[in-house]
This record gives structure tokens, C-alpha cells and sequence, in this order.
């Protein structure tokens, strides 16, 4: 009998969640949801010129404290 092997998919991800909203980056995608008005996080924002200030400033926090961590897998983020 041959077993059949397989590699377990991996998502790489990272967040960073305030009270009202919260970023998510992903390995080449950033996503951004308004938790306040969308809870179930349903409507991404991240593309919306109205938000950029908000993902920007949330993206920011993260990759500093991953920085200040030393994690080498931020690199990879966008």
C-alpha cells in the first residue's frame, strides 16, 4: 500500500485590530473592515481612497511591532 503525502497549505497572515476596524495583510493583499458597521467582515475597504489613511497608519503599527519582534516573515508582507 502507497500512502499518498501531502503538504498542509499555509496562508501567511498578519493583523492588527483596534476597537472599530481592523487590517489584515496577507502575502501580496491587504484587506481593511470597518467592524463597527460591517462585524462580520464581509466588506473590504482596502481599496476604498476613503480608507487608505487608516490602512496605512494600521499597516504601519503592525510592521513596527513585528520590527521591533524581529520577525523575518514581514518582509514578506505587503
Amino acid at each position: 500500500m502507497t500512502r499518498k503525502r501531502t503538504l498542509p497549505w499555509i496562508a501567511w497572515r498578519w493583523s492588527c485590530r483596534l476597537p472599530a476596524v481592523v487590517a489584515i495583510l496577507w502575502v501580496g493583499k491587504r484587506q481593511l473592515f470597518d467592524l463597527a458597521a460591517d462585524p462580520h467582515e464581509m466588506h473590504d475597504l482596502a481599496e476604498n481612497p476613503r480608507h487608505a489613511h487608516v490602512l496605512t497608519e494600521l499597516c504601519q503599527l503592525l510592521r513596527e511591532g513585528f520590527a521591533a519582534l524581529g520577525d523575518p516573515l514581514m518582509a514578506g508582507a505587503d
